[in-house]
């Protein structure tokens, strides 16, 4: 049996989708589904959620783990911060009621769009900057590797996308003689 304990801004719903149960935890207008597995049943006492099951599939363990993640941080969000390092690398975005566009200016002959869900996350840019927020650590670390990808840094001299805090390794420059 695991217990978790909601915060008092969330609240949970099971919906039948499809003949499956789903699992809709709400914060504040943001809602994260997860499906449940058919072995797990779900009761609520108070502010405190329990999910008992007799089964040890891979299916009831992503679940759990899943659904602990999601609770953990739908009270305090995920944040990510990329930065944009090397000379005319610059990002702009375009606001729409469901769907945001983010223009990339990557060294390319070309901008390089993405298109991302504005249900979920919430980006603030800067020329070189942007930081990423969301309830879904799941979602935000996604769109923050999506973004990532579309230039990884150079080898030799870093230029591209980079995320705050992680490391890359540079090679070293060789000198002519």
């Amino acid at each position: 049996m695991l217990k978790f304990k909601l915060p008092s801004s969330c609240r949970i719903q099971i919906i039948y989708i499809h003949n499956k149960k789903v699992l809709n935890i709400i914060k504040s207008g943001n809602s994260i589904y997860e499906y449940i597995p058919s072995s797990i049943k779900i009761s609520k006492v108070g502010d405190t959620v329990e999910f008992s099951t007799h089964s040890t599939s891979e299916s009831v363990t992503s679940f759990f783990k899943k659904t602990q993640t999601f609770i953990r941080y739908i009270d305090r969000g995920t944040k990510k911060h990329l930065f944009l390092k090397g000379l005319g690398l610059k990002v702009g975005g375009i606001r729409g009621s469901r769907f945001n566009t983010l223009n990339f200016k990557l060294g390319y002959s070309h901008e390089v769009p993405l298109v991302y869900s504005s249900l979920d996350q919430n980006i603030l840019l800067r020329r070189t900057h942007i930081f990423i927020e969301g309830s879904n650590p799941v979602g935000v670390g996604n769109l923050a590797k999506r973004i990532a990808m579309l230039r990884k840094p150079d080898a030799y001299k870093g230029r591209g996308v980079w995320l705050h805090g992680r490391r890359y390794k540079l090679k070293v420059v060789k000198k002519k003689k």
